[in-house]
């Protein structure tokens, strides 16, 4: 089998956005633990794949979906609270990378509305 055919196959079997075993998806995908593993591992450089070991639910992956943040309650500063926060945390993770890299662009954007709305409304009309 093909390493995109087994990484597809491993997609497939996550995008329910259950849980699953490594032995579930070994047996689905008809290949050995150890290479699901290793493939999820992979795989999760580039999905939000979360893995857990133990506990109430015993172990697992699953796929989780998109998910989105309403930050129309946020001002400027709390953004920027939220951004100094997690820059510590930045080579952890690729998505805390991208979280903080939209939260940045988020900032600039309304800095320039702001400016925009300050200089244009500001005027008075003749």
């Amino acid at each position: 089998m093909r390493n995109s055919d087994i990484m597809s196959d491993i997609l497939n079997v996550l995008y329910d956005y259950q849980i699953h075993t490594m032995s579930e998806i070994a047996d689905k995908v008809e290949v050995s633990r150890q290479t699901v593993h290793k493939y999820i591992q992979s795989l999760s450089k580039y999905y939000n794949i979360e893995t857990f070991v133990g506990g109430i639910n015993r172990g697992g992956v699953r796929l989780i979906g998109k998910k989105t943040i309403d930050i129309d309650y946020l001002s400027n500063d709390d953004l920027q609270l939220v951004i100094e926060q997690l820059r510590p945390l930045l080579q952890r993770s690729d998505g805390i990378k991208r979280l903080v890299s939209n939260l940045d662009r988020l900032v600039v954007k309304e800095q320039e509305y702001d400016r925009f709305r300050k200089e244009n409304c500001s005027r008075k009309v003749g």
